[in-house]
C-alpha cells in the first residue's frame, strides 16, 4: 500500500504541475489583454487631453480676433477724424502776439502759410502712425487667422484619432480572452486515469484487509463462545 500512495502522490504532483503550468499561460494572457487595453485607455485620454488644449486655444485666438474687430471700429473713428480734419485759423492768430493789433496782410499771410504748414505735417504724422497702426493691426488679425485655421485643423485630426482610438478601445474590451483548460489537456488525463485506476487499487486492498480482520475477529468471537460453552458442560 505504501508504493501505491507514493505513485499517487506522484500522479497528483504531475497534475498539479500541469494545472499550474495551464493558469500561467492564462495569467499572462488575461495580463497582456489588459495591458494593451490600459495602453488604449492611455492614449485615448493623452489624445483627449491635447484635444481639449488646442480647443481652449482656438478659443483664446478667437476671442483675441473678436477683440481686433474691436480695434478696427475704434481705428476708423480716429481715422476719420484726422482725415476730417481742416486747416482754420483761430481768431487770434491774426494778431500780434506782442502788442495785440491786427498783422498786416504781408505778415498776415505769412503766418497763414507757416501755421497751414505746421498743421498739415501735424496731420500727416498722425496719418502715417494710423497707417503704422493699421499694418499692425491687419498684421495681428492674418496671424490670428492662420493660427485659428491651423487650431481648427488639429482639432479635426485629433477627433478623428479620438473616434478610431476609442472603436479600437472598445473592441478590445469586448474581447474575451481564451482560457485554455488543463482538464483538456492529453497528458494530464493520462495522469487522472492512472490516479483513478491506483486510488481504486488502494482502495480494493483497503477493503481485503478490513474484511480479513473482520472475518478474524468473528472467528475469535466463535471460539470465545465455544470455550464459554465447554466450560458449562
Amino acid at each position: 500500500r505504501a508504493a501505491k500512495r507514493k505513485e499517487i502522490n506522484e500522479c497528483r504532483t504531475a497534475m498539479s504541475t500541469i494545472e499550474s503550468r495551464y493558469n500561467t499561460v492564462n495569467r499572462d494572457a488575461e495580463d497582456k489583454h489588459n495591458k494593451e487595453v490600459r495602453a488604449l485607455q492611455s492614449q485615448l485620454d493623452d489624445i483627449n487631453f491635447r484635444l481639449g488644449e488646442e480647443q481652449n486655444a482656438a478659443k483664446r485666438y478667437q476671442s483675441s480676433l473678436d477683440d481686433i474687430e474691436l480695434r478696427k471700429d475704434d481705428f476708423r473713428k480716429r481715422w476719420q477724424e484726422v482725415e476730417d480734419m481742416e486747416f482754420v485759423m483761430a481768431d487770434n492768430d491774426n494778431r500780434c502776439p506782442t502788442c495785440g493789433q491786427t498783422l498786416p496782410n504781408d505778415m498776415l499771410e505769412h503766418k497763414r502759410d507757416e501755421l497751414e504748414k505746421n498743421f498739415n505735417l501735424s496731420k500727416a504724422a498722425k496719418q502715417d502712425k494710423l497707417d503704422e497702426e493699421a499694418k499692425k493691426i491687419k498684421d495681428d488679425q492674418e496671424r490670428l487667422s492662420a493660427r485659428i485655421e491651423n487650431s481648427q485643423r488639429l482639432i479635426d485630426k485629433m477627433q478623428e484619432q479620438v473616434t478610431k482610438t476609442r472603436e479600437q478601445l472598445d473592441g478590445a474590451k469586448s474581447v474575451v480572452v481564451d482560457k485554455k483548460s488543463y482538464k483538456d489537456d492529453a497528458e494530464y488525463l493520462k495522469w487522472s486515469d492512472r490516479l483513478s485506476k491506483l486510488q481504486e487499487e488502494l482502495d480494493n486492498m483497503t477493503s481485503l484487509k478490513d474484511n480479513s480482520q473482520t472475518i478474524i475477529a468473528k472467528k475469535q468471537e466463535l471460539m470465545n463462545k465455544r470455550d464459554e460453552i465447554m466450560r458449562h458442560l
